[in-house]
């Protein structure tokens, strides 16, 4: 018999597939993404994607001059469906074969969105945050030039500098917003 659940970092026994929203613990989540690196870790230096989350937090508020804090915490989490189920690069995720595994994100993502109030589907202006992230990593993270151009719809974030942070100061400064946002 295949096991249904996973065992979180605070020892919780999460239920992967018939989970309630009181099973998803912010601690669990921001410890996750803190060890989880971006890109499969194809990336200069280790980036989490907790460190990516807390800079689409600070880009909806410092770049697009959001003040909602749910539409700040839904930047904040919009990737924490990844501490259930893995950061698996686009090209693959949103291949046809793969639906089945989106399927179970939107799940996820839908219990997130229900434990911790925040806007789902995720509004465009999430996305747009995130894509001004993700051109703002292109350029600071990985190897220039790129052997072939990537597909960018929104400008990189010129005045953020991506700096190394180790999990432990990405856990702290995710759990810090998210504090900020309770």
């Amino acid at each position: 018999m295949t096991q249904d659940w996973f065992q979180t970092y605070t020892g919780h026994a999460f239920p992967l597939f018939d989970f309630k929203p009181a099973d998803f613990i912010i601690e669990d989540i921001a410890h996750s993404l803190a060890n989880l690196c971006r890109y499969n870790g194809h990336t200069k230096f280790f980036y989490s994607v907790s460190q990516h989350s807390v800079y689409v937090y600070e880009c909806l508020k410092k770049v697009l001059n959001i003040e909602s804090k749910k539409l700040l915490l839904t930047g904040l989490l919009h990737d924490a469906a990844e501490s259930i189920c893995g950061d698996m690069i686009s090209p693959v995720k949103h291949h046809p074969i793969m639906r089945p595994y989106v399927d179970w994100i939107n799940h996820v993502e839908r219990g997130l969105a229900e434990q911790f109030d925040i806007s789902y589907p995720f509004p465009p202006i999430i996305k747009r945050a995130d894509n001004i992230v993700l051109a703002t990593e292109k350029e600071q993270i990985t190897h220039q030039p790129p052997p072939r151009p990537w597909t960018l719809v929104e400008e990189p974030w010129h005045e953020l500098e991506i700096e190394q942070w180790s999990p432990e100061v990405a856990k702290e400064r995710f759990l810090a917003a998210f504090a900020a946002l309770s």
